[in-house]
Order: C-alpha cells, then structure tokens, then sequence
C-alpha cells in the first residue's frame, strides 16, 4: 500500500507560530501553519486510509487539501516502499580547521597579507572576504589576489568603497583574471554601478565605515543549502569555524566583537584557533538562542554574537518577532 513519504531534502522547521518546509535540494522554503508541520511529521509513513481514519468526514477536506498541496510543491511522494527513501543525515562537518575568514583594511592597515594567506592555507581556509573602508587602488587589490594564487583559497568575496575612478571595463577584468572572485560589493555608492554585471557586482548607497556595519538579520541573507543548514544544526551559523583579521591586525572571532586573541604580528592563527577560549563560540547554534531557538527561519538564518545583549540573547539587529510574525525577516 503507497505510503506518504516526504523527500528527504525537504526538512520541516516548526517555529512557535508557524513553520517552514526547507528545500535543500531547490534551495528554497516555504512558510506554512504549524498543523501542516504537525501533519507532515506525524503521517509521513502512513498510507492515505490511514490518516484519513483519524480524521472526521468534515475534517478529511483539510486532509485532501494539506496532501494537493504538498503533492504540487513536490514535498511528497508516495511510495510502496517508504523505508527505501530514509532521511537525510543532519550531520556536519569539514576537513578545514578554518573555513571561512575576513580581513578588514582601512587607509592605516599595514597587515603582511603573503603571511596571512600562508597560516590560512595551513588551516585549509576555502573562503575569504575581504573589506575595504576606504578608497583603495584596484592594483593593490589584484596583487593581494595574486598572493592567494596556489593557497587553499578557492572563494574571495571583496567588500570595496566606491570610486569614482573605477571603470566598468576595469572590474570586468579583475573578474576575468581572477575566477576565484564569487562577489564584489561596492558601497557608499551615490547610485547603482556596474548593473550590467549584477550576477557577480553588487552596489548599495550604505556607507560601510568600519566593523559596526556588520550583523545585520535580513531574508536577503538566508541560506538554504544542505551545508549551511546542517551546519547551522549543529553549530553557530555565523562564527563557526571563522577567523578574522581585524584592520589592525588584531585576530577575532568576528572584526566587530572586542575580544581580540593576539595581533598577528606577535602570534599565529595556528596558535589561537587551538584555544578553547575561540573556539567556544562556534557551539552557539540557533537552537541554545533564546527567541532564535522558536524561530520558524533559525536553520537559514545568519547569526550575530556582536550585537546582543548577553552571549545567548537575539541579535539586536534583527527586528523579526517569532511570536509574532509578518512576512518573513527584514
């Protein structure tokens, strides 16, 4: 007999007033009520008589709605064989000890980047950003790329203050010869630049002075892949295996938090990431948040330990009310 069976990249996340179906296949998501949530995660595995036994003549409409509707997004199937389709594994992990890292630089940075780029590819970093406050030359940005060639660096996301200066024809070519650029971002930008290249560039009016800028909570932000979700099961969605650099050199969990472990100067990122003192944060996931951990988007969703009142406390930037809800986070 066909049985309900929900595909194993769909994973239901039950918030304290409604909930969303994660497609980490499509990587996208659905927000529905709380008793879809109830429904899928209870019937997944039952057979249509017998969910529909438990339900009165009345009520089996709302059943016939609840399965033509998840029929037609694809969240289900239906099986003779449901036991062959087991779900997803919501495990995380990574062969990097470092997996992502940001540099912040302002017109006073002095930072030796051929050593920075060195200690991280000794931690395997894979992603870097790096962001500029100030007006910087394009020269200077393509020589620091050069010093990542035959690093472990496969993704470098820059954060560049506009100038007027910069040619269209000049990004396309920092593009061309650098295909381990993913994004560039341009900001303080008096209007939209480069919009022929809007896959890759992006410009925004935000006048990005310094660190503070950052932890914003925004649906723009939302990630919903198999490896961002799982890793945000299971650890913090923002901190997790990341180091920074702030623009004078002091070495963070994050640019914007005070705590400093050392200038990289004087110590290496070999050295800090093996104290327990940096590392403890990356265990602070969604889920040990308070008002995160009831939030229907907490597994897609960014995180900030910058901006808070206390170290489990909502980020202070984020303006979405679980409890409450409209929309989704803005």
């Amino acid at each position: 007999m066909s049985k309900m069976t929900l595909y194993a990249s769909c994973i239901p996340v039950k918030g304290a007033v409604r909930s969303t179906i994660c497609d980490l296949q499509r990587t996208t998501y659905e927000i529905i009520p709380n008793s879809m949530y109830d429904f899928l995660v209870y019937y997944n595995g039952k057979s249509i008589n017998e969910i529909k036994n438990d339900f009165s003549i009345e009520d089996q409409v709302i059943v016939d709605e609840y399965i033509d509707f998840l029929l037609k997004k694809e969240y289900i199937f239906f099986s003779d064989f449901p036991n062959n389709f087991p779900p997803i594994s919501l495990d995380w992990d990574s062969p990097c000890l470092i997996t992502n890292a940001i540099v912040d630089f302002d017109a006073a940075s002095n930072h030796n980047f051929k050593k920075i780029v060195d200690q991280l590819s000794f931690l395997r970093c894979q992603a870097l950003e790096l962001r500029f406050f100030d007006v910087v030359n394009l020269n200077f940005i393509k020589g620091l790329i050069l010093q990542t060639k035959n690093s472990s660096l496969r993704y470098i996301n820059l954060v560049i203050k506009y100038d007027s200066l910069i040619l269209e024809e000049d990004i396309k070519d920092l593009l061309a010869q650098n295909t381990v650029l993913t994004h560039v971002l341009f900001h303080s930008c008096p209007k939209p630049v480069f919009t022929e290249l809007a896959t890759t560039v992006f410009s925004i009016d935000t006048i990005i002075s310094d660190e503070t800028h950052c932890g914003v909570i925004s649906e723009y932000n939302f990630s919903v892949n198999i490896t961002s979700f799982t890793e945000s099961v299971n650890f913090n969605s923002c901190l997790n295996r990341k180091i920074s650099i702030d623009k004078r050199g002091e070495i963070k969990n994050c640019p914007s938090l005070p705590n400093s472990f050392g200038n990289i100067n004087d110590i290496s990122l070999n050295e800090i990431v093996n104290q327990s003192n940096f590392t403890r944060v990356w265990q602070i996931k969604k889920d040990s948040i308070n008002v995160c951990k009831d939030c229907e988007f907490r597994y897609i969703c960014t995180d900030c330990r910058a901006y808070v009142s206390d170290l489990y406390a909502k980020p202070i930037k984020c303006h979405y009310d679980p409890y409450n809800p409209s929309g989704v986070i803005n």
